[in-house]
């Protein structure tokens, strides 16, 4: 109605303007009026994902996406930039939720979506940092999850580093409305760097897979129990039988011992790791190393914005703390893991006091009595660490 009635008024003022004012005029409220008409599509896209019908939303979405696209081809105005940027932005979110949906019902998520929601996303990015639009910090924390959900974690964790960078500049602006999404920032990048070092801890497993089912390999006893006298000598495993490590019959290896006696052991396959090279042992184990710190410093700084944000005994502050206590236990440390164990037990106080929820405390549950039992390992006789077989 009122794009009507100013349409009447510049008809109406026609005798009174000169041919090339009129048809300025004319076309300033055509622009206006067609992205008056755009965003009222973007709200109702939204109102479909309020009620939880993505396909609609997508269907609204796509279909501007392509209309504003074909105008912007003729006519390229700052305004139908901001729409454009929008509307990528909003058909991003959907692909990543389509994701998450897959993957939380137990589905192998597609990738397709993550890699269209990047193309947006980084697109959308572009247009709005040329034109200083408001917005670019949760399109940066959107186009760091579509990388954490693809492992492209290296293009996730340099997104994250320049986000924080950006957030530092405008604190000092903004104050605290930034602190919710630097505590995001820092929540992505121990998720990267655990992942990095999960991808790491699974190269030095695979070692331990490969001496199992293939010939003559050189490794190292650890944890017997009995004969500790044994543990941290060097040998080499013999095929038990038909090209296999472990014999069937007994579930044990035969392991000869380097030194002049030639002193043979039958193990258990936990009493025995793969002596990795030594150079890409230590390579691998700094790499671990240095990634589970960037983790734990940035799940401690997640923890001290959150807990400024919402207070000490927020049940979300339980699951900040379980998340420290699962980064403390990575480093397999006797300091870090009794860290670990204290994380744990502060997350379950806090699910007793507020939460009912008994999902979130079995969970909690499981994070103590791994944290407490991994503890307890450093004490075991015979035990070099409480790392896993296979990880020294």
């Amino acid at each position: 109605q009122q794009a009507l009635h100013l349409r009447r008024a510049v008809k109406a003022s026609l005798d009174t303007l000169s041919a090339d004012a009129a048809r300025t005029a004319v076309a300033k409220l055509a622009v206006d009026t067609e992205t008056a008409l755009y965003d009222t599509k973007i709200c109702l896209g939204r109102l479909w994902c309020v009620m939880h019908r993505r396909e609609d939303a997508l269907t609204v979405y796509q279909e501007t996406l392509g209309e504003v696209r074909d105008i912007i081809s003729h006519e390229n105005t700052a305004n139908l930039q901001r729409i454009l940027s929008t509307i990528m932005f909003s058909i991003a979110e959907i692909r990543l939720l389509e994701f998450d949906s897959q993957c939380y019902n137990g589905d192998e998520g597609d990738s397709k979506k993550c890699i269209e929601a990047i193309a947006l996303l980084k697109e959308a990015l572009v247009i709005q940092r040329s034109l200083s639009l408001a917005g670019t910090t949760r399109t940066q924390l959107q186009l760091i999850r579509a990388y954490t959900h693809v492992e492209m974690l290296d293009k996730g964790l340099s997104a994250c580093v320049e986000c924080l960078r950006e957030l530092n500049l405008n604190r000092r602006v903004h104050g605290d409305e930034i602190n919710q999404h630097v505590a995001a920032c820092h929540q992505h990048m121990a998720v990267i760097t655990g992942k990095k070092a999960e991808i790491l801890r699974d190269e030095i497993s695979a070692h331990e897979t490969y001496f199992l089912t293939n010939t003559t390999k050189r490794v190292i006893v650890a944890g017997l129990q009995n004969k500790p006298l044994f543990n941290g000598r060097k040998g080499v495993i013999m095929n038990a039988s038909r090209g296999v490590a472990v014999d069937p019959q007994t579930g044990r290896m035969r392991v000869i011992l380097d030194g002049s006696s030639k002193k043979e052991l039958s193990l258990k396959p936990e009493n025995v790791r793969p002596l990795i090279p030594t150079e890409q042992r230590q390579s691998l184990f700094r790499k671990i190393r240095d990634l589970t710190h960037q983790q734990i410093a940035s799940s401690k700084e997640f923890q001290r914005v959150q807990l400024m944000l919402r207070g000490a005994k927020h049940v979300q502050m339980a699951g900040v703390y379980h998340t420290l206590g699962q980064a403390y236990l990575q480093t397999y440390t006797p300091a870090d893991t009794r860290t670990a164990v204290e994380m744990m037990h502060k997350a379950t106080r806090i699910l007793r006091r507020v939460d009912d929820g008994d999902e979130h405390k079995l969970a909690v549950a499981c994070g103590v009595s791994s944290a407490t039992e991994a503890l307890a390992r450093f004490d075991e006789a015979g035990g070099l660490s409480a790392m896993p077989c296979g990880w020294l």
